[in-house]
């Protein structure tokens, strides 16, 4: 491999007492959960994030709506990204290559800290790029996408032409 590109890079840093009593907790709840069932289809925050992923989503069509009201996602999937933001930044002492990393500052699923300690731990050259924006850096809609975009572009270039 010759560079490593990192976009909002999943991390994850709990302190120790933090994973027993998550796991206690973590038995005392449903298996999954609905997590549009009361937000308002008209938020900012939805519009943000999730109805990128979803262009076709019609918030004025009532079936549509519904649906996505009972969206379930099993409690599990939490537990997944928990393991393997650990996992990320556990490896993070390994990576010996030239590395971008991308974070926006707005992220609220990877916290800019986490990324910028993360950056910390990798022992090559490390570009380090804070843009405007939250976690979904490389959907078009992003009003950051042509920053990042540019900034891989520009990373491959430099890669290529050592």
């Amino acid at each position: 491999m010759d560079g490593l590109v990192l976009i909002s890079p999943m991390t994850w840093k709990e302190p120790r007492w933090a994973t027993p009593l998550l796991d206690v907790v973590r038995a005392l709840l449903p298996l999954s959960f609905h997590p549009l069932q009361h937000i308002p289809m008209d938020s900012p925050l939805l519009e943000e994030e999730l109805f990128q992923y979803q262009p076709e989503f019609d918030k004025e069509d009532p079936d549509q709506v519904e649906e996505m009201r009972h969206l379930e996602i099993p409690l599990m999937i939490l537990d997944q990204l928990r393991e393997v933001g650990r996992e990320g930044l556990a490896a993070a002492p390994q990576v010996n290559v030239p590395t971008l990393v991308i974070q926006g500052r707005q992220d609220k699923v990877i916290q800019p800290r986490w990324t910028e300690e993360m950056t910390k731990q990798i022992p090559g050259l490390v570009d380090y790029v804070t843009v405007d924006g939250s976690h979904s850096l490389t959907m078009p809609r992003c009003p950051s996408f042509d920053n990042v975009s540019s900034a891989v572009v520009e990373f491959g270039e430099q890669i290529r032409d050592r």
